[in-house]
């Protein structure tokens, strides 16, 4: 069994956490910057179990996935865990460990960087997320008023077309009285009157309406961002090393992600265009790199009905228009 190690001073007050375990999990060594970030004592750590710093998920992670790699390459960088401090708060970190054999026995060493704005962003990322629901949730209650305000607004105008034919009713079987047709045209004017105010109050639910599609499609867009932000990561290997297959499904995934973000960004447009205002960004457009971003998308259908592609167009060929739009009507075509 492995026994406690002294510390050089200098390592000791070193401006980043220092970890020694033994293969069966048990602590031989702890700098002050780390036991003053975890707020333990040197006496409360060294000789216990390393689960004694580690979240439930981190635990779990420890012997799954960090354990392991260090047992079969020796050696793990910028590995992102979560730490326990004495007081049960979490202390997020960047972790670089190398095992190695010391005095007969296999020992980890572990340099802990703390990272304070990255676990920031991951708690700004789950507001984010809360907000966006709760945003979705009053949006959806909102348009159920306006699909209620709609049906009243129709039922209305069913009713004032039904009373304006008994008034011209009314009107040819009174042309002949003088002052019962006047009162009978005044009831009339009044009517249409009231009937132009009902119509302009459809007018405003419709234009609710597009605002409404504005803001969910601004609302979406949120989450699809840090579905990107997570590929991101998983693409740059922060969570650790992916193999060729992996990393082709995770270039996949960011890819249907924009697309999709390109459709949502499309239903913005729509709604722009229903309130007359639509927005177009004509640039040069390589037409090679249009169709090479538009075959991924449609390769899995196409080999599910047994087709084939053949491709021919010429690397400096270029035109001008909106190029979200081209590959949204090149992916229509090729996928009907």
């Amino acid at each position: 069994m492995s026994r406690p190690i002294v510390l050089d001073p200098i390592l000791d007050a070193a401006p980043c956490g220092f970890l020694s375990f033994a293969d069966d999990g048990t602590i031989l060594a702890a700098n002050a910057t780390l036991l003053e970030l975890l707020g333990f004592a040197r006496e409360e750590l060294v000789g216990a179990r390393v689960d004694l710093i580690l979240t439930v998920g981190t635990r779990i992670f420890y012997q799954t996935h960090l354990f392991p790699l260090l047992r079969l390459h020796g050696h793990a960088e910028e590995i992102f865990m979560l730490l326990r401090a004495k007081n049960g708060e979490d202390a997020a970190a960047l972790v670089n460990a190398a095992r190695r054999e010391r005095d007969g026995a296999w020992v980890s060493d572990c340099v802990l960087m703390p990272v304070r704005e990255r676990r920031k962003f991951e708690e700004a990322l789950l507001r984010a997320k809360k907000e966006a629901e709760e945003a979705r949730r009053v949006a959806e209650e909102q348009r159920r008023q306006i699909e209620d305000a709609n049906q009243q607004l129709e039922n209305q105008a069913v009713e004032l077309e039904v009373s304006q034919q008994q008034l011209m009713e009314q009107t040819a079987e009174l042309e002949a009285q003088g002052e019962q047709l006047q009162r009978l045209n005044d009831d009339l004017v009044a009517r249409t009157e009231e009937l132009e105010k009902e119509r302009a109050i459809a007018d405003r639910a419709n234009r609710a309406k597009s605002e409404f599609l504005a803001v969910m499609s601004h609302e979406l867009r949120t989450p699809l961002n840090a579905i990107g932000g997570y590929a991101d990561l998983l693409e740059m290997g922060v969570h650790g090393p992916l193999s060729d297959a992996q990393l082709e499904a995770v270039v996949r995934m960011k890819r249907s992600q924009r697309h999709l973000l390109r459709l949502i960004n499309d239903v913005l447009n729509l709604a722009r265009l229903e309130s007359g205002r639509v927005e177009y960004n004509i640039a040069p457009i390589p037409v090679r790199t249009v169709v090479d971003n538009v075959l991924p998308m449609i390769e899995p259908q196409l080999a599910a009905r047994g087709l084939r592609l053949e491709l021919a167009v010429a690397d400096h060929l270029v035109a001008r228009g909106d190029r979200e739009k081209i590959e949204q009507v090149l992916l229509n075509l090729l996928s009907n």
